[in-house]
């Protein structure tokens, strides 16, 4: 059964504000990554630096889904 864009943007989404109420650590990682993303608009990052930073942001996000998920079923 093939799933729409949207269906499945839904479902993640609820995937991933049920760990943001679980886990204290993503939302610890959730902030600091804000923070330093307005850091580096404050402190006029060039483009490239800002896309290093969502990447380098985003593995750590995704490091630590990979970490809940592997704690919750082990």
């Amino acid at each position: 059964m093939k799933r729409s864009l949207g269906t499945s943007l839904y479902h993640a989404g609820r995937g991933f504000a049920a760990v943001f109420r679980r886990e204290p650590n993503i939302r610890t990682h959730c902030v600091l990554g804000l923070t330093a993303l307005l850091l580096g608009l404050i402190l006029d990052f060039s483009p490239v630096e800002l896309a290093i930073a969502v990447l380098v942001i985003g593995t750590v996000i995704a490091a630590e889904l990979f970490n809940a998920a592997l704690e919750r079923y082990s």
